[in-house]
């Protein structure tokens, strides 16, 4: 009799002190991908079940954290590539629709093949978005941009695009012209590219950009 009171009494003790174990084995069996926001009870911070606990928490932050950089890593990448395949496609409907001149037959392919360019360049830019992502933010800014030829340059690119939407795209050459500044020209073709096709996506057709 004595041995079996000692049995069950180990049993049920082993069991009440378990208990918090197996909860929280419940509550991480729930958490899926789209619940990474979700966070174990901690019900006694101060013990080494409480500790176990805020340690697996902490895990979850972290997971959570690249979870999102990877969220907004491809949310980036497409943005990114949506931009020159617009401005392609674009650029062959005009070419495609007459009537159209040699000259501006030859101009359109010329934006092609620079947005082409751009592309293989996107490919290599997903490290640096990854990269940036994550923090290390290491843009060279030593380059001496020419900001009125890069304006230029990314109204004739965005332009196939702005007249197949029907709105007007047109540059204040004044406050650029003679204009420098150090940069990475590729980043700033980047973000000067997708300003003017934000702008042309959310304007109404006639409007100015």
């Amino acid at each position: 009799l004595l041995l079996a009171l000692t049995a069950a009494g180990g049993w049920w003790l082993a069991r009440r002190a378990l208990s918090p174990v197996a909860e929280m084995a419940d509550q991480a069996r729930q958490m899926g991908a789209d619940q990474l926001g979700k966070r174990l009870v901690v019900a006694n911070p101060d013990d080494e079940l409480g500790a176990l606990a805020k340690t697996f928490n902490e895990l979850l932050d972290r997971l959570q954290s690249a979870f999102d950089r990877t969220t907004q890593f491809m949310a980036d990448a497409s943005h990114e590539v949506r931009t020159p395949i617009g401005v392609i496609r674009s650029g062959a409907a005009v070419a495609l629709t007459p009537p159209v001149t040699l000259d501006e037959c030859v101009e359109t392919l010329e934006i092609i093949a620079d947005q082409t360019g751009r592309m293989s360049r996107l490919v290599d830019d997903m490290f640096f978005l990854a990269r940036a992502d994550a923090g290390a933010r290491d843009v060279d800014a030593r380059e001496s941009v020419d900001l009125e030829d890069l304006v230029a340059s990314c109204l004739r690119t965005a332009a196939p695009l702005a007249a197949e939407r029907g709105v007007d795209l047109a540059g204040n050459d004044a406050r650029v012209s003679s204009a420098v500044c150090l940069g990475d020209r590729a980043r700033l073709e980047q973000m000067l590219m997708n300003l003017i096709v934000n702008g042309i996506n959310h304007v109404r057709q006639g409007d100015a950009v």
